[in-house]
């Protein structure tokens, strides 16, 4: 298995090597789109190419990569703008998507623009990931409080964290619920 994980490792760093910027920006575009790439495939090997070979320059991976990353975005965008309302229009109820709910859509955008749609789509994701996050902590914290010295500075901080962290423990699963 380590082999066969090792070749495969050197067979991408050596396509990527010889696609140069190009690829890393076409790989970039292909995850700005629907195509799964993930950046985390592109941008860290580059890097490592750039400091082992010197075949890249940092500066040209960050330049290919933000164009590939706009390039694609942009195509997905126009695509959309230009058959994403009739194709929804047209076969949105077989995924459950009415001509009703798409008007709501659209509503709810010219009322609030970017920042209603911005919020309305990240709001509970963002909750729940506070919550999880606070939770997750929770137990390092309780045992920071009983240390002689607390990582926060202080045992009087220590012990204000705890109850503070439960009270935003309940309004973040309040507002995740609220929201979903």
């Amino acid at each position: 298995m380590h082999e066969m994980l090792a070749s495969l490792i050197h067979w991408y760093l050596e396509a990527l090597d010889q696609g140069g910027y190009w690829l890393i920006g076409l790989l970039m575009a292909m995850e700005s789109s629907i195509l799964p790439v993930p950046s985390e495939f592109v941008i860290p090997p580059a890097a490592y190419l750039a400091h082992s070979n010197g075949t890249f320059t940092l500066t040209g991976i960050v330049i290919a990569g933000t164009v590939g990353s706009w390039v694609g975005a942009s195509v997905m965008y126009w695509a959309s703008y230009l058959i994403g309302r009739p194709l929804l229009m047209k076969y949105g109820r077989y995924v459950m998507i009415t001509p009703e709910k798409i008007q709501q859509a659209e509503a709810w955008s010219s009322h609030y623009g970017m920042v209603g749609v911005f919020i309305s789509r990240y709001r509970s994701v963002a909750t729940l990931g506070i919550f999880l996050l606070m939770i997750a902590f929770l137990p390092i914290h309780v045992i920071d409080a009983f240390h002689d010295e607390p990582a926060i500075g202080s045992k009087a901080l220590a012990y204000v964290r705890l109850p503070l962290q439960f009270v935003l423990i309940g309004w973040a699963w309040f507002v995740y619920k609220r929201g979903s």
